[in-house]
């Protein structure tokens, strides 16, 4: 019961939320959280529009298409959710003075932080029109009402939490487009109309005892919530290089994204303000870099890193992630794949955390896709020391997608263009993309062969 009440609060946190500058990275759908959140130089299709969307421009079997992805991650941090739940406890009359001032020391750091992200991605071709929401927020230790400790006041006490974080929403178009002069150099960028709804309150300890229905209450107030305004952009990078450089084995892929160029800033609301939080909330830009190859067709590695130390609603809470998985597709067929992940991240701006392992599959059927992953971390936390002890994992979060992807074609498989087509062999340049090297090299022999043989003969009148 214990955990299912700390889930009802994390869930209740993350909807109802308030401020912070910036936002974490959120890990956007099934398949790149099930590869350790690696997605810049590895996601393809119209989620690309997020992780790259420079991806947008590269030939793929997926240029037409779908994707809605719903992701939640939660993540605890120090002692605070267990100071709560211990102080609430002793509201039964359970505790003497010790054991609440033990409840009120572990009051004193950390907290609880969320972030869900979800949307959907439309794709045509080159372009993908997309509407992704984001909720991002954190509970940390607010005052410490060390004085109404005892027995016969403890119920006065005013121990209190600060909630903050803001939903975003995003409508926008991205587009992708390979450089004419450089082969295999992609540049995409999206353009987007935001709305943030920011808030701020104080969680009474005590006094809240019911938890998720008086976060959420809380937050309908308008001293408590501010609604905005304003334009994003996002640019993104990808270089496959394999077809800048011919010869080279694996398909690796180099790609670098940033989101929130612009800084865009909005409304807090007056409780921030009354409570010493000045200025905007803004959304400071976010990099992050991203690599990929594949040694054979169904097998793929792929890995990121945030190059921005990026914050989160939680004060004194960064993230900064790095992260790496696998894919195998064990059911490789053009109407049936069955893709199993897995990976492992961690967050570098927080060293003591450990690591977190991520697992995920899914269904391809002909057009149908849908995909599911996990992630937990691998260190367990203390969320109540009063009556009987509750640990948890220290980080867990969950994804699932479902996508319908159709049209397109694999560069490997396009056809060489021209008034000769029908006895123009294909050449040695169209052996690239994610064309295996076995493969390439049999083109690339078939091809040299078929140039010989047109070369040898004499020619005509």
């Amino acid at each position: 019961m214990n955990k299912i009440r700390f889930f009802a609060l994390s869930c209740a946190v993350a909807v109802a939320v308030s401020p912070a500058s910036a936002l974490e990275w959120t890990t956007m759908g099934a398949q790149a959280m099930g590869m350790g959140g690696a997605g810049v130089a590895n996601i393809q299709g119209p989620e690309a529009v997020y992780w790259n969307p420079a991806a947008l421009g590269r030939p793929s079997m997926n240029a037409y298409g779908l994707a809605v992805p719903v992701s939640v991650q939660v993540n605890v941090q120090g002692s605070v959710v267990a100071g709560a739940k211990d102080l609430q406890q002793c509201t039964n009359g359970s505790c003497n003075s010790t054991q609440v001032t033990n409840a009120l020391n572990e009051l004193r750091g950390g907290g609880l932080n969320a972030d869900v992200g979800g949307g959907g991605s439309l794709k045509i071709g080159k372009f993908t029109a997309f509407l992704n929401g984001y909720v991002v927020a954190g509970a940390g230790a607010g005052n410490i009402d060390t004085v109404n400790v005892t027995p016969g006041t403890i119920n006065n006490n005013q121990s209190n939490l600060i909630v903050r974080g803001a939903r975003i929403a995003e409508l926008g178009l991205g587009y992708g487009h390979e450089l004419p002069w450089v082969p295999g150099l992609y540049l995409g960028g999206d353009v987007k109309a935001m709305r943030a709804d920011v808030g701020y309150d104080r969680f009474y300890i005590v006094k809240n005892n019911g938890v998720g229905s008086n976060v959420v209450s809380s937050f309908n107030s308008s001293n408590n919530n501010a609604s905005s305004g304003n334009l994003g952009v996002d640019a993104g990078a990808l270089w496959d290089l394999d077809k800048t450089f011919n010869g080279v084995s694996w398909s690796p892929r180099l790609g670098v994204t940033g989101r929130n160029l612009n800084n865009p800033k909005f409304d807090n609301p007056s409780s921030a303000a009354t409570d010493g939080v000045s200025g905007k909330f803004a959304i400071n830009p976010t990099v992050r870099s991203g690599l990929s190859f594949a040694p054979f067709h169904w097998w793929r590695f792929a890995a990121d890193a945030d190059l921005t130390r990026n914050l989160t609603p939680l004060d004194g809470y960064a993230d900064q992630e790095v992260g790496a998985g696998t894919e195998i597709d064990v059911f490789n067929r053009s109407w049936i794949n069955i893709p199993i992940r897995a990976g492992i991240k961690h967050n570098m701006a927080q060293t003591s955390n450990g690591a977190t392992f991520t697992a995920g599959s899914g269904v391809n059927l002909l057009h149908l896709i849908i995909d599911v992953s996990g992630e937990v971390g691998n260190q367990s936390i203390v969320i109540q020391n009063q009556g009987n002890t509750t640990r948890i994992p220290r980080e867990v979060g969950g994804a699932v997608q479902l996508s319908f992807l159709f049209g397109g074609s694999e560069e490997k498989y396009r056809r060489v263009e021209g008034s000769d087509a029908d006895i123009q062999p294909v050449t040695s340049d169209h052996a690239r993309a994610d064309m295996p090297s076995s493969d390439a090299a049999r083109v690339r022999a078939d091809a040299d062969k078929a140039q010989q043989e047109l070369n040898s003969q004499p020619s005509g009148n």
